[in-house]
């Protein structure tokens, strides 16, 4: 990288070569030196922030699951119609989110009617519910092209079950 030597032949080399890269600011272009089998290849890589490839995280406790925003490299990972509404990347078992229905990899479109089309959005209205003491609500979603709807059962924080 940029003329300093670096492996990444091996899985275990692998963490040392991110921890490198992660040294530089985000929009660095890197001039690396790939060394495959008998031929060498110059590549050009810029830095950006992991948000941009694989979302950002956000713990939805009172409803029992991980969300995160959608990115473009997710759309098409996970073969997603759109970036629009927030992926489900985890589901507390016997949570409300799992008596509900949702399954990691399912797609939130609305909450309660409301179009769901970021992260922040669903975060405003998660917050918005909890100040309201809202114990109940409707959550439609998309699993591959089905769509669906469950209705999450609030246990708060601190709650007995």
């Amino acid at each position: 990288i940029d003329g300093l030597p670096v492996s990444g032949r091996y899985v275990e080399e692998l963490p040392s070569f991110y921890k490198r890269v992660a040294t530089y600011q985000h929009g660095t272009t890197l001039q690396l030196v790939v060394n495959r089998r008998d031929e060498k290849r110059d590549v050009a890589l810029t830095t950006r922030p992991l948000g941009e490839l694989q979302g950002e995280d956000s713990e939805v406790a009172d409803w029992g699951f991980t969300a995160r925003s959608i990115t473009r490299n997710m759309q098409n990972e996970y073969q997603l119609k759109d970036t629009s509404g927030v992926f489900v990347s985890g589901v507390r078992d016997g949570g409300p989110a799992d008596n509900a229905g949702l399954r990691r990899g399912d797609v939130i479109t609305h909450i309660d009617n409301a179009l769901v089309a970021t992260l922040a959005e669903m975060t405003g209205l998660y917050n918005q519910m909890a100040v309201n003491n809202q114990n109940k609500l409707l959550v439609s979603y998309r699993r591959g092209t089905a769509e669906r709807f469950g209705v999450i059962e609030v246990i708060r924080t601190g709650e007995g079950r």
